[in-house]
């Protein structure tokens, strides 16, 4: 939750700062911090514990937020923020502001729902996961995902919330780049398993 809270500010700060149009509308970051968060951030709190638990280093006590943790929220924040306006900018470019707030909007709820699945281990890739796979998950994510269709294709709800039907092109745009976080996600633990991996063979040649 804190990834995307702080991909919105983002998102909306750029925007305040350079005094573009708002990429984001207080109805869609309510949404996405109601229904594409919370849920599968609860799920996240049942999922099993790893097999190579043990193998991590201990947090210090008295610790809230370890090192390692605030420096991910915050790249993952940012980069999110980064792929939310790309869509903007890309849909208001192609079509309109409206194309662009849709197509944000998209990315961030998609992005949020995608990365819950990342976050099963912070070191394994999200295809490895030895404890099997977390069906308390899955479901809030298939819940998430048929009432984002309902909003992004039901004429009624759209009006609610501001956003407009977009082309199979830009749906195109909106998943690659909401697909995109769970890359950078990815990258990042592979580029800590090798650092890690680094420092055993070290501490054992020593």
């Amino acid at each position: 939750m804190l990834v995307g809270n702080i991909a919105e500010i983002t998102t909306l700060f750029v925007a305040t700062l350079f005094n573009w149009d708002a990429p984001l509308l207080a109805v869609h970051i309510l949404w996405v911090n109601l229904a594409t968060s919370t849920l599968p951030a609860l799920a996240l709190g049942v999922d099993p514990a790893s097999k190579n638990i043990m193998k991590h280093k201990p947090v210090k006590t008295g610790t809230l937020f370890e090192k390692d943790l605030v420096w991910r929220v915050i790249t993952q924040g940012i980069f999110v923020a980064m792929m939310t306006l790309t869509a903007y900018f890309i849909g208001a470019s192609i079509d309109n502001p409206l194309t662009g707030q849709t197509m944000a909007f998209s990315v961030l709820a998609l992005s949020q729902m995608l990365r819950t699945f990342n976050h099963h281990s912070n070191t394994e890739p999200i295809w490895k996961r030895a404890t099997g796979m977390n069906m308390w998950l899955v479901i809030p994510f298939i819940v998430s995902a048929f009432f984002m269709g309902l909003i992004l294709f039901v004429p009624a709800l759209q009006n609610v919330f501001y956003i407009t039907n977009i082309s199979a092109g830009q749906w195109i745009i909106v998943i690659a780049l909401s697909l995109l976080s769970i890359v950078q996600v990815e990258i990042f633990k592979g580029f800590k398993k090798l650092r890690t991996n680094s420092s055993r063979t070290k501490l054992i040649e020593e």
